[in-house]
């Protein structure tokens, strides 16, 4: 079992995020389990992997029951169970997803936060969750249909801080589902179901039903390609939040002329995003439109509006100001006025 390629493969991944993320030594994780295969598959290669060489840690595991389904009660008791079976100590964090918004986007912050709470309460460093390169692929596609920008398409971090002193790694997200599927396999360790996954109202069940099989006939290894992008566009994100840095309003409109659009538009996502402007597709639009404002040739004056910001287009100069709390538009330049000849 220990030379199968799948085991080789989970281990290798594991063990290089671990190392990297410094979560390969003494200390706590806490293991974020629902019960399907990816987060068992998780689960088991950690203990796999403890006591090797380098790897120290200790395990918690914490299930989540959002009492969503009818059958929340008996997942998180089958996780118990599984836990207690395997030496690990367990815990059930059960939240309230009632509210407005969109139930998934809330259900998401709140189990977050719910396990970050555990992470503390435990001494854990890190909450790992067991994101596949399958995730990435459908995350990117997602983000795709609904017009993301380049921060969008870097698709999910392997690793962000969660709460103060607290990190969310993400260790598999380099190895495709079938792998993790087939190191379970290998020990013939049973998983639980989510049948939400099999609903084709929601996106991502769709796309996991329907477009990922094509995508992997059509180009074997399609997940991990995925999971290429995301670093890059990561990468060429940060790297052009760093170009603009040194972009600072009120700038002349020489020097904007000067900035690579993509600079130039990281400037002004920078100062949106600070002022709480969302950074949705509508108003990537209009920071595109307003990219091109500042990089014309044309000396009217234009006033765009995202509230409470207001970006003026000068003759001379790019001015971003509180505006007047107005829906963003740009607004047609004002006639100047021919002066008088002064009377003798």
């Amino acid at each position: 079992m220990d030379g199968s390629s799948s085991t080789r493969e989970v281990r290798a991944a594991l063990a290089a995020s671990l190392t990297a993320t410094g979560l390969a030594g003494s200390g706590t994780l806490l293991i974020a389990c629902s019960g399907g295969g990816d987060s068992v598959a998780l689960l088991r290669a950690l203990l796999d992997l403890r006591g090797k060489r380098g790897f120290a840690y200790a395990l918690r595991v914490a299930h989540v029951d959002h009492g969503l389904r009818s059958e929340s009660g008996r997942d998180a008791a089958w996780v118990a169970a599984l836990a207690a079976s395997l030496g690990v100590a367990a815990a059930t964090l059960r939240i309230d997803c009632d509210g407005l918004g969109n139930p998934e986007a809330r259900a998401r912050v709140r189990r977050y936060a719910a396990l970050a709470d555990a992470a503390a309460a435990a001494g854990a460093a890190a909450v790992l969750t067991a994101h596949s390169a399958d995730d990435q692929l459908e995350t990117l596609l997602m983000r795709l249909i609904r017009g993301a920008g380049t921060r969008g398409m870097s698709g999910i971090p392997a690793e962000r801080p969660l709460a103060p002193g607290v990190r969310l790694v993400r260790p598999l997200l380099r190895v495709p589902r079938d792998t993790l599927r087939a190191f379970l396999a290998e020990r013939e360790q049973p998983f639980l179901h989510d049948p939400t996954n099999d609903d084709p109202s929601r996106l991502r069940a769709r796309l996991r039903r329907d477009v990922l099989p094509v995508l992997a006939d059509v180009r074997p290894g399609v997940a991990g390609n995925a999971v290429a992008l995301a670093e890059d566009l990561r990468d060429a994100d940060h790297a052009l939040a760093w170009a603009a840095r040194g972009v600072v309003f009120p700038l002349s409109r020489g020097d904007a002329r000067a900035l690579p659009a993509a600079v130039l538009h990281a400037a002004l996502r920078r100062e949106l995003d600070a002022a709480g402007v969302p950074a949705d597709r509508r108003n990537r639009d209009r920071r595109r439109a307003m990219v091109r404002a500042c990089r014309d040739g044309s000396g009217a004056v234009r006033v765009f509006e995202l509230a409470p910001l207001q970006l003026r287009v000068e003759r001379d100069r790019v001015r971003l100001i509180r505006g007047d709390g107005r829906g963003a538009q740009e607004q047609p330049p004002r006639p100047r006025r021919r002066s008088r000849p002064r009377s003798a």
